[in-house]
């Protein structure tokens, strides 16, 4: 099978523990664009926080952020795909959210909204490269669309999180887990890594069997079982890695340039 597209998850995946794409990577990277191929980003950030990484993805490609919510381009910032959450179920995941004291990160009109200033929302900021705004209007940013939630707090607390709303929640237009052990992210109905593949494979007349898909979390299940080839970095869970295809070497061990090597070049 010639691949002709891999999607790249960052976080854990792409980046190194550091925040950084190894030398290798970036040549591996290089390589595949000089031979044709696509390679693009799938990842739970927004746009900014792909700003320091540019230069290493070609100019203008469309990119899958907020884990699938949103696919723009990288440059021109042009909105080729957006699918909001669902008004009353974000409503009742904030009203959780109050009840549990956690966290809280909005994702409104590519602006971010906080329900405090701590030092989980700055470590977020770093990540994102966005300044918090502090929610004081819910219904404001409820009425002008919610792309992405997140809880920031402890993993052990989000497995208790977890399993309440999987019993209590009544709105249930909504799809949650954890893309790092501290982020429990909520999107819309529908909305995953996988469907926005989707329309990756229609915008570039790709199929689904000429694709890959690279990632270590389980918000990268979906893509990893919707691609031809699913790869798992070794630093993923093992639930992960038992649903991919392949299993690559850690984040810090060049993974995804081997990945690239073994089955692009």
């Amino acid at each position: 099978m010639e691949y002709k597209l891999i999607a790249l998850d960052m976080d854990g995946t792409l980046l190194t523990s550091k925040k950084t794409i190894t030398a290798r990577c970036a040549r591996a990277i290089a390589a595949a664009y000089q031979a044709g191929k696509i390679v693009t980003i799938s990842t739970g950030r927004p746009i900014q926080g792909l700003s320091a990484y540019e230069r290493f993805i070609e100019p203008d490609i469309p990119v899958i952020t907020y884990n699938g919510a949103m696919l723009i381009r990288l440059h021109s910032k042009e909105i080729l795909y957006h699918k909001q959450m669902d008004t009353e179920t974000a409503r009742e995941i904030l009203s959780f959210g109050r009840r549990f004291d956690t966290t809280m990160v909005v994702w409104s009109d590519n602006k971010l909204y906080v329900n405090r200033i701590n030092d989980a929302v700055k470590s977020y900021k770093l990540i994102s490269g966005v300044e918090p705004i502090l929610l004081e209007e819910e219904e404001a940013v409820l009425k002008a669309g919610i792309t992405k939630m997140l809880w920031l707090d402890d993993a052990e607390k989000h497995l208790v999180y977890q399993d309440i709303l999987d019993r209590e929640l009544q709105h249930r237009k909504a799809v949650y887990c954890t893309s790092q052990p501290t982020f429990l992210e909520f999107m819309g109905e529908g909305i995953s890594k996988a469907a926005a593949m989707e329309q990756l494979s229609v915008r570039f007349d790709i199929r689904r069997e000429e694709m890959i898909a690279v990632g270590d979390g389980y918000n990268d299940l979906a893509m990893i079982e919707y691609a031809g080839l699913g790869v798992a970095m070794a630093n993923a869970p093992e639930e992960v890695r038992e649903k991919a295809d392949y299993v690559t070497a850690g984040n810090d061990e060049n993974g995804v340039a081997l990945v690239i090597e073994k089955f692009m070049m």
